[in-house]
């Protein structure tokens, strides 16, 4: 009867190492699911930067400069301005920090207000054949009342003939 009180503890003893085995696999498995997690949040974050500017009037014409910059990992940018030219200086260096409100860079920006000086001289003209239209309008409505003047004097020429007659 000894036999099977060995048999019993080899079983015993073989379950304990399938179930600890178990075990470990299972803390390996559930640890690195949690380090690929962390490690591919990390990547994926980037830093967003905004960028507030202020408004610029010269006469009556308004121009603003708006930058969006976009800042990840390899330390690129993407910068889109509201109007176009030639970069003529950048204001920082690498690794400066940019405080909110600080002009990062300078353009020529000749095609741009050549632009806007060829539209403010469209909008003059365009302006003065309103202006034309306005009188050519009150010069009809003037000649219009005229015309009715007559008609009524006309009328009482007519009616007194008829009263005449």
């Amino acid at each position: 009867m000894e036999k099977p009180k060995k048999s019993n503890k080899k079983r015993k003893k073989i379950i304990r190492i399938i179930i600890w085995t178990v075990a470990v696999i299972a803390v390996i498995v559930v640890g690195g699911i949690f380090l690929s997690r962390t490690l591919n949040a990390n990547k994926s974050s980037e830093t967003i930067l905004t960028k507030t500017t202020a408004l610029v009037q010269r006469g009556d014409v308004a121009r603003t400069l708006g930058v969006s910059a976009s800042l990840n990992s390899s330390e690129t940018a993407d910068y889109n301005a509201d109007v176009s030219g030639e970069v003529l200086k950048i204001n920082f260096d690498e690794g400066d920090f940019i405080e909110a409100g600080q002009v990062v860079m300078l353009l020529d920006t000749e095609v741009t207000e050549d632009t806007i000086s060829v539209y403010e001289d469209q909008i003059s003209s365009k302006m003065e054949q309103i202006d034309n239209l306005n009188d050519t309008i009150e010069d009809t409505y003037t000649s219009i009342d005229n015309k009715n003047d007559s008609i009524l004097d006309l009328r009482d020429d007519i009616s007194e003939i008829k009263l005449q007659m």
